[in-house]
């Protein structure tokens, strides 16, 4: 994905991502222009930061949110954990 694509796909999340999601957004794998992601503050907020000057900001929504919310189809079931 693009920088701008990264961009629209939080944006249209309105800043909150969850589920598969989130592992696909956090994953350096998939965007080759990753170079820092982190979290900060206590509001559980993560940042990532691009070599091209971009500066995403999301916040995690819990995974028993996210299930219920219908937005985990393909993370294992033994690979659950609590973002």
């Amino acid at each position: 994905m693009y920088s701008w694509e990264i961009e629209k796909f939080i944006n249209d999340r309105n800043h909150h991502i969850g589920g598969d999601d989130l592992e696909f957004i956090i994953d350096p794998k998939n965007h080759s222009q990753y170079i820092y992601v982190t979290t900060k503050g206590p509001d559980g907020r993560w940042v990532i930061y691009t070599n091209d000057g971009y500066k995403f900001e999301f916040w995690p929504i819990p995974i028993e949110e996210a299930k219920a919310k219908g937005l985990v189809k393909k993370i294992i079931k033994n690979k659950e954990t609590s973002y």
